[in-house]
């Protein structure tokens, strides 16, 4: 599941219009509508109900959107730790082919 198009079908769940949520997400309307359209596609479910005043959440997008926001709530938490360990790298003992080495990430970029 890709996130940006998590992010789009929830920002338009709380927002309750893909012109709130693009302007939350830096997108265009169109790109949020194309974002959350290819989301249904790849559950086979119809999320949002489209209206000319915005759009309201399906029965089986309100099902979904609790597990969709773990989901990004998880895919945030594994980023934030990853950065954290890159953090602790430079000048820290790393486990390479079963040996102790001395790593300077500085000197890699």
């Amino acid at each position: 599941m890709e996130s940006a198009r998590c992010k789009a079908f929830i920002e338009s769940v709380e927002r309750g219009s893909f012109r709130a949520a693009a302007e939350a997400l830096g997108y265009t309307p169109s790109a949020v509508s194309q974002l959350v359209a290819a989301l249904e596609k790849d559950l086979g479910l119809t999320l949002l109900i489209r209206t000319k005043k915005g759009v309201k959440v399906t029965s089986e997008g309100a099902k979904l959107a609790p597990i969709v926001r773990s989901y990004l709530a998880r895919e945030k938490e594994m980023y934030e730790l990853a950065s954290e360990m890159q953090g602790r790298l430079p000048g820290s003992s790393v486990r390479y082919n079963g040996r102790h080495t001395q790593r300077d990430i500085r000197s890699s970029r």
